[in-house]
């Protein structure tokens, strides 16, 4: 199975921005220095979309976000959004999203006191495989350079 590791703080960073912004679905973009190393990065997108269970990236915040990830040298690796009120699994609009940008996603379902997240891979035919989350517990330093 597949596996998608994500630091602490990052998860941290998408419950509140998911948290903060329901009744609606909240939209974002991770990245990672390198592929396969651990999720460094949330980039949260506006949320443009007219009814509260469906997200719609702002087209431009989106092309901001992506012109950060490659000037700070990351890698895009997934599009997380979240499900209020709703489960992990996919919709057929999430997976229909998915097959253009080729990226993992991670729904986060918000309860009344419980957030759960899952990963998800979908393949170029919209069929979704179920992609193991890692929480990786330590303190992200940026690196300084004088």
């Amino acid at each position: 199975m597949m596996s998608l590791l994500i630091h602490e703080q990052v998860v941290r960073e998408m419950i509140a921005d998911s948290r903060s912004l329901e009744p609606r679905e909240a939209v974002g973009l991770l990245a990672a220095p390198t592929p396969g190393s651990p999720v460094t990065r949330c980039f949260p997108l506006p949320n443009i979309a007219t009814e509260d269970h469906l997200y719609w990236a702002d087209p431009f915040a989106q092309w901001q976000a992506f012109r950060s990830i490659f000037q700070e040298r990351l890698r895009p690796v997934a599009v997380y959004h979240s499900h209020p009120g709703g489960g992990t699994e996919l919709s057929a609009r999430d997976i229909a999203f998915a097959r253009e940008l080729g990226l993992l996603q991670v729904v986060i379902a918000l309860g009344d006191r419980v957030e759960r997240l899952a990963a998800h891979a979908v393949d170029p035919d919209g069929s979704a495989r179920p992609v193991e989350i890692s929480m990786v517990i330590s303190t992200l330093n940026p690196t300084v350079t004088s």
